[in-house]
């Protein structure tokens, strides 16, 4: 058995963009199954189209990235939608990408700022911005570099803190 059903929040391990091979007991409530009934599942086959193709998503690029990753999604409850911080990571393996994703996620409906929001957003736009194959820097209107990703690190040899805020000219 996997992980601790004593746990206040979700917990889970699923395949990349597949089914769910653990849910505890706190993820199964909330999709409404009974003990057992997440496991062989995916989540086209729990949740609404588009929360199911976010986290699909987020599933992708935390297999392919290699790293973990923070999001705020909205899961239907049938006692009203709850807003779920998720923190999904890639189950170590010797490849380049990883076949297995795990997740925790506590609802913080209450506890979150417009700037947490915004932090959380940010983020997550670095990330995908990171597991691009071409190097992207953006600028002000006055030419001062407010951000490069991880290619066009590599490229200009420096890290992002030697660029970000300079002049590009």
């Amino acid at each position: 058995k996997l992980g601790n059903d004593n746990l206040p929040g979700m917990a889970f391990v699923k395949e990349a963009c597949g089914p769910y091979i653990y849910a505890n007991e706190t993820f199964e409530r909330i999709a409404g199954l009974p003990r057992g009934g997440a496991r062989g599942m995916t989540d086209r086959d729990l949740w609404p189209d588009e929360l199911a193709e976010a986290l699909r998503t987020g599933d992708r690029l935390v297999a392919t990235s290699l790293r973990p990753l923070d999001t705020l999604e909205e899961f239907p409850h049938r006692g009203g939608a709850r807003r779920i911080l998720l923190k999904k990571f890639p189950v170590a393996g010797a490849g380049i990408s990883s076949d297995i994703v795990a997740g925790v996620g506590m609802d913080v409906a209450e506890r979150f700022t417009v700037d947490d929001k915004l932090r959380l957003e940010r983020d997550r736009s670095q990330t995908y911005l990171d597991v691009a194959r071409v190097a992207m820097v953006a600028f002000d209107p006055e030419g001062v570099v407010t951000m490069v990703n991880r290619k066009g690190c590599e490229l200009l040899e420096c890290g992002e803190i030697e660029i970000v805020g300079r002049d590009w000219f």
